[in-house]
C-alpha cells in the first residue's frame, strides 16, 4: 500500500501531542506551532511519526483531530500492556484517511529536524471555517 509522499506501507512509530496542555500553556505552543509553521488552533494537534516499512524513510504527519491520535495512543498503551496482540493494535494509515485527517506532513521526524523548522513541509490543508480552522486566542468580531 502506498502511503502520503510515497511512503510505502506506512507503519506508525510514535506519536506526540502539540496542544497548550502538553507544552506548558498557550505560549510554548504557540512558539511550537511557529516552528512547525502550524496555524494555532482550539485544542491543537495531534503529531504521528511514521516509516515506511519498504525504505524505512521518516515523516510527521500532524493532525487536527487530536481525539483521534488520543485513541490511537491508548490503543498503543494497550499493545504495550500486552492487553491485545501487536495485529489487533494495527493503525489505519491509508492515503484516503490520512487526506481527511492531516492538517501537515513533514519530512523526518522532530528530532531529526536539528531544533529549528523543519524542511519538507509538503500538505498544509485548513478546512475552510470548519471550528478546527479558528486561530486560537483570538475572538471573533
Amino acid at each position: 500500500m502506498r502511503g502520503p509522499v510515497g511512503i510505502e506501507r506506512p507503519v506508525l512509530r510514535e506519536y506526540a501531542f502539540l496542544t497548550p496542555a502538553k507544552l506548558g500553556g498557550i505560549g510554548g505552543y504557540r512558539r511550537a506551532c511557529a516552528v512547525t509553521g502550524l496555524k494555532p488552533i482550539p485544542g491543537g494537534y495531534g503529531l504521528l511519526h511514521i516509516a515506511s516499512e519498504e525504505s524505512g524513510h521518516h515523516a510527521t504527519v500532524a493532525t487536527w483531530d487530536v481525539a483521534w491520535v488520543e485513541a490511537i495512543a491508548e490503543v498503543q498503551q494497550q499493545v504495550e500492556r500486552g492487553q491485545i496482540t501487536d495485529e489487533a493494535g494495527k493503525v489505519d494509515l491509508s492515503s484516503e484517511l490520512l487526506r481527511e485527517k492531516m492538517a501537515a506532513l513533514y519530512n523526518g521526524w522532530p528530532d531529526e529536524w536539528g531544533g529549528h523548522s523543519p524542511d519538507g513541509v509538503i500538505v498544509t490543508a485548513y478546512r475552510g471555517d470548519t471550528p478546527h480552522s479558528r486561530d486560537i486566542g483570538h475572538e471573533a468580531p
